[in-house]
C-alpha cells in the first residue's frame, strides 16, 4: 500500500539471497535449523522494510505540510506530528445485521502512522462491497460513504483496537455461491489530501462484535 522504492531496492535482493540459500542447503537436521533461522531473518527483514516504508511515507507528508500549512512550524514539532500512512480492515469485519429493512455488513477500519501505531482519521470513508464469481463480471452489492463528522462518530474500540465502524448496506440475499464478499475501503485524508485504500474478502455472518 505504501511505496518505498529505495528501501525495496536494497532489501528485496537480500531476502531473495536468503531464500536461495534455503534451497541450496539440504534437508538434514543442521540444514533444517539453518533454514528455520533464515526464514526468521527473512520475516524480520520484511517487517523492517514495512516499518521503514511507513516512516518514509510519514516524513514526506510532514515535509509537505510544513510548507503549505505552517511554514513557521518548529522542525521538532513537525517530525513529532503523526500522520496517517495507511489503513486496514479488521478481521472482525463481516458481521451481518438483518434487523433493519436493508441488511448491513459491519466493516471495521483503522489507520496507522509512520510507526505503525493506531491513529484517528479526519476525512471521508467510503466502503464498497461486491461479489466476484469464479466466472463472469463482479456483482455490486452496496456502497456507503461517511462524512468527516460521521467518521468521528463512527469511532469504536474493538477488543482493544481503535477502529471506525461502517455499516455497509448490501443486497440480500447474497448471490448463489457467495461464501464471502469483497470489500474495498477508501479514505480521503482531509488534513493532507492523500487518498488511502485497503481491500479484502470478508465472510458475511450473523452476529455482533463486542465494541465500546
Amino acid at each position: 500500500m505504501i511505496s518505498g522504492p529505495k528501501i525495496r531496492a536494497f532489501a528485496l535482493p537480500t531476502i531473495l539471497l536468503c531464500l536461495s540459500a534455503c534451497v541450496v542447503w539440504g534437508c538434514g537436521d543442521a540444514s533444517r535449523k539453518a533454514n528455520a533461522r533464515l526464514r526468521r531473518e527473512v520475516h524480520d527483514l520484511k517487517q523492517e522494510v514495512a516499518r521503514l516504508e511507513l516512516l518514509e511515507s510519514e516524513r514526506a507528508t510532514q515535509l509537505a505540510q510544513a510548507g503549505s500549512v505552517r511554514p513557521d512550524l518548529d522542525e521538532e514539532v513537525l517530525v513529532s506530528t503523526p500522520m496517517v500512512t495507511g489503513i486496514g480492515m479488521s478481521t472482525w469485519s463481516g458481521q451481518l445485521d438483518r434487523s433493519e429493512d436493508i441488511p448491513t455488513v459491519e466493516i471495521f477500519v483503522s489507520a496507522v502512522d509512520g510507526r505503525n501505531r493506531p491513529l484517528q482519521m479526519v476525512g471521508t470513508l467510503t466502503a464498497r462491497a461486491m461479489f466476484i464469481p469464479p466466472e463472469g463480471e463482479p456483482v455490486d452489492l452496496g456502497e456507503r460513504t461517511l462524512t468527516p463528522s460521521q467518521v468521528r462518530d463512527a469511532w469504536r474500540n474493538v477488543l482493544g483496537t481503535p477502529s471506525y465502524a461502517i455499516k455497509l448496506p448490501i443486497r440480500d440475499p447474497l448471490p448463489d455461491g457467495a461464501e464471502s464478499i469483497h470489500v474495498r475501503v477508501f479514505h480521503e485524508d482531509a488534513r493532507t489530501g492523500r487518498r488511502f485504500e485497503t481491500s479484502g474478502d470478508v465472510r458475511a455472518v450473523d452476529g455482533k462484535v463486542p465494541v465500546e
